[in-house]
């Protein structure tokens, strides 16, 4: 079900039943660089989540940290590390 950031940051903070919260979107990107430079380009299948989601599934990374949740909010375009 396609729900807008609008709405979902709205149950997110209205909810008194639901402990937590989680967006995830499907998106597809295209990979045209590496680290060695330019590479052919090749369609990646990727999900866009909310910072959230890992703890919400109770997982935590095995390296390095989880997202910050400011980098989800809805004034940032792109979730990043």
């Amino acid at each position: 079900m396609f729900v807008t950031p609008g709405d979902f940051l709205e149950w997110r903070n209205q909810s008194r039943t639901i402990e937590s919260l989680a967006a995830v979107q499907d998106v597809s990107i295209n990979l045209t660089g590496g680290p060695n430079g330019p590479i052919d380009p090749e369609e990646l299948h990727a999900e866009r989540v909310s910072a959230s989601l890992f703890p919400l599934l109770g997982v935590r990374p095995v390296m390095g940290r989880a997202f910050r949740p400011r980098k989800t909010s809805p004034a940032a375009r792109v979730t990043r590390c």
